[in-house]
């Protein structure tokens, strides 16, 4: 079901209550951050795989939908996004760490190649592998 789909269904559930849809960071799939001439710009697009949905400001319902973009400002980016931290999945955390026990020297090139590619250095990296 899509956004629009989501909010019918939930109107026609609770008749005359008030339902109020929320985008949380934990709904967002994918975050564009447009830039035009190396900066970016004023607005952004975000996509969500989630609608946060709430009934008369109590009942909080996450709802799963099919992709919805939406537009917001860097301000809010700014907001949003940790950039002093990082996500590894974990089966990358896995694989690093049977890399680490099985093939050491591998381990170490493939520590640098990523802090190459992503300019977070070494030690950070192996902290949050350990983390």
């Amino acid at each position: 079901m899509d956004l629009f789909q989501a909010i019918e269904f939930f109107q026609q559930m609770h008749p005359g209550k008030q339902i109020q849809i929320n985008f949380p960071v934990e709904c967002f799939r994918q975050i564009e951050l447009v830039h035009t001439n190396g900066k970016p710009n004023v607005m952004h697009h975000i996509e969500c795989h989630h609608v946060e949905i709430t009934i008369d400001g109590t009942q909080k319902h996450k709802v799963p939908i099919k992709p919805h973009r939406l537009t917001v400002p860097i301000s809010e980016i700014k907001k949003m996004i940790d950039f002093s931290d990082f996500h590894l999945n974990d089966h990358e955390i896995v694989q690093f760490k049977k890399m680490r026990e099985e093939q050491p020297s591998v381990y170490e090139d493939s520590l640098r190649q990523l802090s190459g590619h992503t300019n977070v250095s070494v030690d950070d990296i192996k902290k949050k592998i350990d983390a």
